[in-house]
């Protein structure tokens, strides 16, 4: 597992340096908003990540790309 922003949203954190002893899960005290943060955030990277795929060359101005991305993200709700 890595030590990413979503993983640490759901409770879920690496124990030791680069997690060699493991991984601890608080899963069981995480309130409903850090859940929903973090499926948010793993979906508007997966729209970031289809999208830069989709157009290599990226010539829209970035707040017009980050834009287009989250209506596309929540659109897709």
């Amino acid at each position: 597992m890595s030590d990413k922003l979503t993983d640490r949203l759901r409770g879920k954190y690496e124990v030791g340096p680069g997690g060699m002893y493991g991984t601890r899960s608080f899963a069981d005290f995480i309130p409903p908003i850090s859940i929903e943060a973090a499926d948010r955030i793993e979906e508007l990277e997966h729209a970031l990540s289809q999208r830069q795929s989709a157009d290599e060359t990226v010539s829209e101005d970035p707040l017009n790309l980050i834009k287009n991305i989250c209506a596309d993200a929540i659109g897709a709700l």
